[in-house]
């Protein structure tokens, strides 16, 4: 019996898995101009923004992306944003290719930041941050 269960589990995840990648599929590439601009986290101000998106391009493996700044916490990190694609919505170093937060564009507009790599994970927060007039 607990084989089953470690079976079903597996399908719940491998499943659900696939169904997130439907839904990405179905909402298609991140449009540039939703993550253009200067971005505030929230009690930011405009002058000192937390996000800063930059210009479209390409990232280390030839996927569309879009260059960005976060800047928090006295340091500055710069990568690039996959637009389409497996990892569509990572922020990832363009040098080593690896991810460091994943976003999401929300309704407002705003735009959430989970770190989830070095070097932000695990001393930064979650932040949903504000787009600036």
């Amino acid at each position: 019996m607990a084989g089953w269960r470690r079976v079903a589990l597996a399908a719940v995840v491998f499943g659900g898995s696939g169904l997130g990648a439907i839904a990405q599929i179905e909402r298609g590439p991140i449009p540039p101009e939703m993550i253009s601009g200067k971005w505030k986290a929230p009690n930011g101000t405009c002058q000192a923004p937390y996000y800063t998106g930059g210009e479209q391009g390409k990232s280390k493996r030839g996927e569309n992306a879009y260059s960005a700044t976060v800047a928090d916490k006295g340091m500055s990190i710069n990568g690039q944003i996959i637009l389409q694609g497996a990892r569509q919505g990572q922020l990832v170093n363009p040098q080593t290719d690896k991810a460091i937060f994943l976003i999401d564009v929300l309704k407002g507009p705003k735009i959430k930041f989970i770190p989830i790599g070095e070097p932000v994970y695990p001393s930064w927060p979650e932040i949903d941050t504000e787009k600036c007039p």
